[in-house]
């Protein structure tokens, strides 16, 4: 059966693309960030290809949907918002002045912007949601530049980044859908860098609306049944809840001495918050009912049990380790033998002679 997917990519502007799927999908996936997904797969989806942005900022290389989460203390009284985000701003134009910012409807803002307090909200879609003894402010915003998000951060210096409790991501799914998303799991085993992200999208897609068909207690047949009839789900057809897939980097820790904390790159489940309990319903039902998702990991099992997350993540942190290169394709038996060993300080090292050995297929 065909189906429309489409692809978040810079907010309002997005490109639809027609897949097959053995299932209908109610639900709109978002998917990728301005030159992740075109790292994975041959089908390019970045905003620099869904967006023809104006003249005026043809010059400018590179495309973010940037996500600024603020952590503060719960008993707060109130947090200057606009004055982090404008230092922020004037602290990237120091070091590259053709940098414009432009807010979620996708207008120009000026560093100097002055920004007034009853429409900064909506401007830049802030939401504050309280986290334990701490409250977290999140805002949106587009950015052009012509630096790498690495050297974007570079330029805003990662002290003042520290101090302020600030931390900068690249958001997938639209602003439309806000900038609170909620995090349903880790889908491991697969490298978040160079794996199929549709392959995983659509097996994640599967296995939820799977889940919706199996037999379960009479508690979440109930509850399955209330989410049918709210339009929630489509029972053995399709989910009508938005979800996207983040690549980030993960730090695993453990109560036990032994074992030390690692990190690792992993792929984030992430939901918008309002619809995170019926996502970690359904994701429970395809992982423990449905038996479909292996090697997701939900996000709760960290509390539940932590050992049994770290074994986990370890076995998903050695996958990574042993799938850290590229493979090298098409190297013939004669390129093969121009294999040389390179030691260095006892470290031996197997390498070609030179780059032009190396037939890589485009």
């Amino acid at each position: 059966m065909s189906s429309t997917i489409l692809f978040g990519l810079s907010g309002s502007r997005r490109r639809q693309q027609n897949v097959k799927l053995p299932v209908e999908i109610l639900c709109t996936i978002y998917v990728a960030s301005p030159g992740y997904l075109t790292t994975m797969t041959t089908s390019r989806a970045s905003s620099s290809d869904s967006y023809q942005w104006p003249p005026d900022y043809s010059h400018l290389q590179f495309s973010f949907q940037i996500r600024m989460e603020i952590a503060v203390d719960e008993k707060a009284a109130r947090v200057n918002v606009g004055g982090l985000l404008r230092d922020m701003m004037r602290r990237v134009h120091r070091h590259d002045s053709t940098t414009v910012f432009f807010d979620v409807d996708e207008f120009e803002v000026p560093p100097e912007d002055t920004f007034v307090p009853a429409t900064f909200g909506e401007r830049f879609k802030v939401e504050q949601v309280a986290i334990g003894k701490m409250k977290k402010v999140a805002l949106g915003f587009f950015m052009k530049t012509n630096m790498t998000f690495s050297a974007v951060k570079i330029a805003i210096g990662h002290q003042w980044l520290r101090d302020n409790k600030v931390y900068l991501r690249e958001q997938v799914m639209p602003f439309q859908f806000g900038t609170d998303l909620s995090l349903v799991g880790f889908y491991t085993m697969e490298h978040p860098w160079f794996g199929n992200v549709h392959a995983v999208l659509e097996t994640i897609t599967n296995a939820w609306v799977e889940a919706t068909t199996v037999s379960v207690s009479a508690e979440d047949e109930q509850r399955l049944r209330q989410l049918d009839q709210d339009g929630v789900i489509k029972r053995g057809t399709g989910i009508n809840i938005p979800f996207t897939l983040e690549r980030s980097k993960l730090t695993v820790k453990t109560m036990d001495p032994k074992k030390s904390p690692f990190s690792c790159d992993v792929w984030h489940l992430y939901v918008p918050r309002k619809y995170h309990s019926n996502a970690v319903f359904i994701n429970d039902l395809a992982i423990l009912d449905a038996k479909k998702l292996p090697t997701l990991i939900p996000q709760g099992l960290a509390k539940v049990n932590p050992t049994a997350f770290y074994q986990r993540m370890a076995k998903h942190s050695k996958f990574m380790h042993e799938h850290r290169n590229i493979t090298i394709q098409s190297v013939t038996a004669e390129i093969y033998k121009k294999l040389v060993t390179v030691e260095t300080n006892s470290d031996k090292t197997h390498t070609l002679k030179d780059a032009t050995d190396v037939s890589m297929r485009s």
